[in-house]
């Protein structure tokens, strides 16, 4: 089969059409692509440029399919009248440690801001319409979203949230729906700026934090706004539950407007690929700090051949971390993924 390029890859991928290997997605966030052009983390949220040359950079080393960036969550707080800071060489933290909401009443009173006048937002759009301007005709671009209940554990606090799923359906529920609100913004922004994938992660609504029902009543609804919004905006979706999926992995199958399906490792993609069918889009799951942090490239090699067996056989798959790639990876046990996925993914397998 005639060699893609990483665009044409990852759209076959896509259309449910049989690319000539699997699309790779490392998942980089910032601590890894900065050190690849000395820089220290906090340079990817605080400017573009910088944080335009160090995503670039790392795809050129390595040789990738897609290049991710977004606001973390404690950024999100800016919208709303919080505050946010980052370390040198850390990833961004809140500056209180107060939930920013108590009661429905706070969250009634809220003044939300437009991402597009956020200083923290403005980075990011920013990146992302640069890398559409300078690579997007050989790259994809994916936007982080980073869940509506991730979200929510942030604006009203994890305390708070656990007793609102006891006490308060109402509280929580309205939290909820300004979190949706917020990430809808947010997708919209940088949908025009340029990305072409949206990835949006929810480890709190999974059922390593709340119970089935609870995802039934409370988060399938707001998971399926935010989807259908990022539809009408042009994305390609992807959901990670991130978490303990086998208690709803029928649950997240039946929610509209979601391509690819992105589980964590604590998830067999072979049992996945089982339930879901051949047509489904499926994304993963090599452990990021069991595996990629912490084992051998060999070992990596192996773990890697392995999913692909299991899930990739017959194309509709892409390979990735479990989640987003520990920042302090070796650069090697990188490498050693990219090369057995290009090794072991090439179509049609053996």
């Amino acid at each position: 089969m005639k060699e893609m390029t990483s665009r044409e890859r990852y759209f076959a991928f896509v259309q449910g059409k049989l690319p000539d290997r699997v699309p790779i997605d490392p998942m980089l966030e910032s601590i890894f692509p900065m050190a690849q052009i000395g820089r220290s983390a906090d340079t990817f949220y605080r400017d573009s440029d910088l944080c335009t040359e160090g995503l670039i950079a790392t795809w050129k080393r390595f040789g990738f399919d897609v290049i991710q960036a977004g606001c973390n969550l404690p950024q999100y707080l800016e919208l709303v009248g919080g505050q946010w800071t980052c370390s040198e060489n850390g990833y961004p933290i809140t500056v209180s440690s107060e939930p920013m909401f108590k009661s429905i009443d706070d969250i009634d009173r809220a003044q939300v801001r437009d991402v597009r006048t956020s200083p923290a937002f403005k980075v990011i759009i920013e990146t992302i319409s640069k890398l559409a301007e300078h690579v997007g005709k050989e790259v994809i671009i994916c936007c982080r979203c980073p869940g509506t209940f991730n979200l929510v554990r942030y604006l009203i606090g994890t305390d708070l949230m656990f007793r609102s799923l006891v006490m308060d359906h109402a509280f929580i529920g309205r939290a909820a729906d300004l979190a949706c609100d917020l990430l809808i913004q947010a997708g919209k922004a940088y949908a025009e700026a340029g990305a072409d994938v949206v990835w949006y992660p929810d480890a709190c609504s999974s059922t390593a934090f709340i119970s089935p029902e609870h995802y039934e009543e409370l988060a399938m609804s707001r998971h399926a706004r935010f989807f259908a919004e990022m539809k009408k905006a042009g994305l390609i979706t992807i959901y990670h539950p991130d978490g303990n999926e086998y208690g709803i992995l029928c649950q997240v199958r039946s929610i509209p407007n979601i391509d690819v399906y992105h589980m964590s490792q604590e998830v067999d993609l072979g049992i996945v690929r089982t339930i879901y069918g051949r047509k489904a889009l499926l994304y993963g799951n090599i452990s990021g700090h069991g595996c990629l942090l912490l084992k051998t490239p060999a070992e990596i090699e192996e773990e890697t051949r392995l999913i692909i067996e299991k899930a990739g056989r017959h194309g509709k798959f892409a390979m990735s971390p479990a989640i987003n790639m520990p920042g302090n990876t070796p650069p090697e046990n990188l490498k050693a993924m990219l090369d057995a996925a290009k090794k072991y993914g090439k179509y049609p397998l053996v």
